[in-house]
């Protein structure tokens, strides 16, 4: 007479290995979502100066020069642009310094590494008589950079 197995599962030994596999995929995957989060945060910045720099290419066009393209004259928004990070976006010469507090924003949560973070948006006149725009970006480590 044939014996028919009926005890059908996973061992011990395997279901350590699927664990253990599962720990190693995480400690990879935590960093890399963490620094996707806070590269999404500061590209907040960068969809927000958009219609600061669509303004500030209009005041050149009026006026001819950068000198005195700050916030609040020539159609240029306030600083106090909040938004779900970005705490404050200051024009000054047409330059623009975009700064972040998450918990000062809509988000309502501090992120150290956000608060740390700055954008600077520089504009130069092309040889063809454009206007440049130009991303810096201080931030913790080089790969959370928006620009």
């Amino acid at each position: 007479m044939n014996k028919i197995n009926t005890h059908r599962g996973f061992t011990l030994i395997e279901l350590m290995i699927v664990i253990a596999i599962l720990a190693i995929l995480m400690a990879y995957a935590l960093p890399a979502y963490r620094d996707y989060g806070v590269r999404t945060k500061l590209g907040e910045g960068n969809a927000m100066s958009a219609a600061y720099k669509m303004a500030i290419n209009e005041a050149f066009v009026r006026t001819g020069t950068f000198a005195g393209l700050s916030n609040d004259n020539n159609g240029i928004g306030p600083a106090d642009a909040v938004g779900f990070c970005v705490n404050q976006i200051v024009v000054t010469d047409g330059v623009i310094d975009i700064s972040y507090d998450c918990a000062a924003g809509s988000e309502g949560v501090a992120d150290p590494q956000v608060l740390a973070a700055s954008v600077t948006w520089t504009p130069t006149l092309s040889a063809s008589g454009t206007v440049q725009w130009t991303c810096t970006a201080s931030v913790n480590r080089p790969y959370q950079s928006p620009c």
